[in-house]
């Protein structure tokens, strides 16, 4: 009895293993970090206007996120629609691309009030001609 509950048991554990795993799931998919990251920097890119971008491409900018974390575009893609699957964790992860988004603009603001300020302390120069 006891050998087949021994094999029982180990059938049991492959079948709760195999379950476990994720048919789906990319092998090559991104840490929830670097995702992150990657998502915060994508969705700043689309916000900017076309004054802000100036002569540069919306598409050179995406291009220069993927080359700065060494990712192709079609490797996000995989990873985003997998955590897109999970709609509670990706809400999760949504929240932290809106924190980190904050974040970056609150530094902005501080900086840009930094140097409004700095020019209103500076003394008027005189034209002495």
């Amino acid at each position: 009895m006891s050998r087949n509950f021994s094999f029982l048991l180990f059938f049991l554990l492959i079948a709760v293993a195999v379950s476990c795993s994720d048919p789906d799931r990319p092998e090559d998919l991104l840490d929830e970090d670097r995702y992150v990251h990657i998502f915060t920097e994508l969705v700043i890119i689309q916000q900017l206007t076309d004054d802000q971008l100036g002569p540069v491409s919306r598409e050179y900018l995406v291009e220069q996120v993927y080359e700065k974390y060494d990712v192709s575009e079609d490797r996000f893609n995989r990873s985003h629609h997998y955590f897109q699957r999970q709609p509670d964790k990706q809400l999760e992860r949504i929240d932290r691309v809106e924190n980190r988004i904050k974040a970056k603009r609150d530094l902005f603001q501080e900086r840009l009030d930094e140097k409004t300020e700095g020019e209103r302390t500076q003394p008027a120069v005189r034209d002495t001609t």
